[in-house]
């Protein structure tokens, strides 16, 4: 009976077993399963008290001593969120506040450069498998022309030009298909063995068309800035890299000032541009402390006339104006600062490094870009239990324990 207790208890107190269970809880928010409210109702509640006891677990080891800077910012942030929920008053909800001590330290967890590798190889290896068997039902469904009603909710063909396979949207088909490809890209690179080479390779080839087909643009964004930031640090010289930046930047901004001109900006960001004026406009109301999480909805929808798409659902399609909006100016600097942090860091980690090691943190890297990248047209690294949040905040902790210490 006691090995039993015990087994149970280390399963429980393993950083990867935390972190791999919240990843599959998000794949439940995106799928059919999540109308079953009375099982998702347990399973989060189920899921924020094992994050909060991991965080007292790893404030007694002291596991946070060793990194102090990295914490303190996200403690900053966690101190300006509070403030400004208790400021604005209205709408107090606590389990946004919780949601981000779990992330901030549980998910985000740094352990030695050999456990960080393992638990990368389990993290893929699992987005691998399940986003696998998912992709393969979605292009059956795909093939079938199938619209599948579940509890009053279409997936599969939801329209004649739209496609979301078993997810909830074709956006959240396409970031799936994204981060499938980048983790089965890093997963090749660990796994010598011909057969699950083979394997990977058949099922990165069925998310590049699952990708293709759910036609979303901030993925193919942050493919586009993965692959950028790969080739930018297989450049050696500095002057390269400057031209390569150059030659990147310059025809990025002219276009965004073509497009902005000629009106066809608008078009491209699918009802975001009306979302982020509305945005900037409250948020030069409550400049300081935002209007609180529990607010923001509400009161961006009162501030203009326009019709907000997808504001209920996606919140303000940008991390950056949520931070703002949500949390305030101070709020939205601390968290830039934390990924200037983040940058300053990986540069220096990635310069460290040689041969595989080298190659596998720039890949960490170019992920992390990516999904900062997708999030500039997403809102959905803080706040929230998502896929995205918890291989973010996972990922970003693996990353800086390759660092020798």
């Amino acid at each position: 009976m006691r090995g039993v207790q015990i087994k149970v208890l280390r399963f429980f107190t393993t950083e990867i077993n935390l972190v791999l269970c919240y990843m599959l809880l998000g794949f439940l928010f995106i799928t059919p399963l999540v109308e079953l409210k009375g099982l998702m109702s347990i399973s989060s509640k189920l899921m924020l008290i094992w994050g909060l006891a991991m965080v007292i677990y790893y404030a007694i080891q002291g596991k946070f001593k060793a990194n102090v800077k990295v914490y303190f910012t996200l403690v900053l942030f966690l101190l300006v969120q509070i403030i400004s929920i208790l400021v604005n008053r209205a709408n107090i909800n606590i389990s946004v506040i919780l949601v981000n001590l779990i992330l901030f330290f549980a998910i985000f967890n740094m352990s030695n450069k050999k456990q960080a590798k393992i638990s990368i190889e389990k993290i893929c290896s699992t987005m691998a498998n399940v986003a696998g068997i998912l992709g393969v039902i979605s292009i059956i469904i795909y093939f079938s022309n199938l619209s599948i009603v579940f509890y009053g909710v279409t997936f599969g063909r939801i329209a004649k030009l739209q496609f979301s396979g078993v997810y909830s949207n074709p956006n959240t088909l396409g970031i799936i298909s994204l981060f499938s490809i980048i983790m089965i890209l890093i997963l090749i690179s660990i796994r010598k063995n011909k057969t699950d080479r083979i394997i990977l390779i058949s099922n990165i080839i069925c998310q590049f068309f699952l990708l293709y087909i759910s036609d979303c643009s901030s993925a193919l964004l942050g493919l586009a800035v993965f692959v950028l930031c790969i080739v930018f640090f297989l450049l050696r010289k500095n002057i390269f890299r400057i031209m390569y930046l150059a030659v990147i930047i310059i025809p990025s901004v002219v276009f965004i000032i073509r497009s902005y001109k000629n009106y066809k900006l608008m078009d491209y960001l699918n009802g975001r541009f009306d979302l982020w004026k509305a945005a900037i406009n409250v948020s030069k109301q409550h400049l300081f402390f935002g209007v609180g999480n529990g607010n923001l909805v509400d009161v961006v929808k009162h501030s203009t006339k326009l019709q907000l798409w997808g504001i209920d659902a996606g919140g303000l399609h940008n991390i950056f104006f949520q931070v703002l909006v949500s949390n305030g100016v101070i709020a939205l600097l601390i968290f830039i600062i934390f990924i200037v942090v983040f940058v300053v860091k990986g540069f220096s980690i990635i310069s460290k490094l040689q041969s595989q090691q080298r190659l596998l943190a720039i890949k960490l890297f170019a992920f992390e870009v990516a999904i900062l990248s997708v999030n500039c047209f997403e809102a959905n690294m803080l706040y929230v239990v998502s896929f995205i949040s918890i291989i973010f905040w996972a990922i970003l902790g693996y990353f800086f324990s390759l660092e020798d210490r």
